[in-house]
């Protein structure tokens, strides 16, 4: 289904858009440039003050989605959150930070149907035998 009413303007956009402010061309110019009408340019750039929003990084030390999923397999699969750390070479507060922030050991359990639960629950267990395990 077509997209309708007001499309506003993609990252890629709104990254030229600032480019363009910063070098100091005019509202007008870069609505022209950007195929807009200069009260859109305006508003992107007033609503953060005329000041290009920082590019976002996540920091070093966070768990990868990778890690998260394995967290999840491994809760599933009944593993205590020492042992899950260990077989992510992390500790074991990392792993309870992540669990509490989503919810919990029981929410997490619990949310799954009971088929899609089953099959993770079996995939879990036979992955975290085969992985990491002495």
């Amino acid at each position: 289904m077509p997209r309708t009413g007001r499309t506003g303007l993609s990252a890629a956009r709104k990254s030229e858009l600032w480019i363009r402010w910063k070098n100091g061309e005019s509202l007008s110019d870069i609505g022209r440039a950007l195929g807009k009408h200069a009260a859109s340019v305006f508003t992107v750039v007033i609503v953060k003050s005329g000041i290009a929003p920082a590019i976002r990084h996540r920091r070093l030390g966070s768990l990868s989605k990778l890690e998260r999923e394995e967290i999840s397999l491994g809760l599933c699969a009944g593993y205590s959150q020492h042992r899950i750390g260990y077989n992510l070479g992390r500790s074991a507060s990392t792993v309870s930070r992540e669990v509490r922030r989503n919810g919990g050991r029981v929410h997490t359990v619990l949310s799954k149907p009971k088929t899609a639960h089953t099959a993770v629950c079996t995939s879990s267990q036979a992955l975290f035998s085969l992985e990491n395990i002495l």
